[in-house]
């Protein structure tokens, strides 16, 4: 059983000086991040033809340094951070 209530978890961890440090990166990139959002949304990627769009990120994978990058069967694109501790995160998006 949890010793606090979500939110009281919740806003512990938004206090962290590590966490607005991670969000004022993101804020100082928010250009960068736009650009490569536009550079994505251009690469065609109709429904069940999204080949070329997996082959992009299955490159930017790779060049990120990410391991086990692979295209699955049904052309989810997947890679793994290098492993530096027992616990992970995983990002997902469809």
């Amino acid at each position: 059983m949890f010793s606090s209530s979500p939110e009281t978890s919740i806003n512990r961890v938004l206090k962290e000086p590590w966490l607005n440090m991670a969000f004022q990166e993101l804020d100082n990139l928010s250009k960068q991040i736009m650009l490569e959002h536009i550079r994505i949304c251009e690469i065609p990627a109709p429904t069940f033809a999204e080949t070329e769009r997996a082959q992009y990120f299955y490159q930017q994978f790779c060049e990120l340094g990410l391991k086990d990058v692979k295209i699955d069967k049904v052309g989810n694109v997947i890679g793994c951070w290098p492993r530096i501790s027992d616990s992970y995160i995983c990002i997902s998006a469809h």
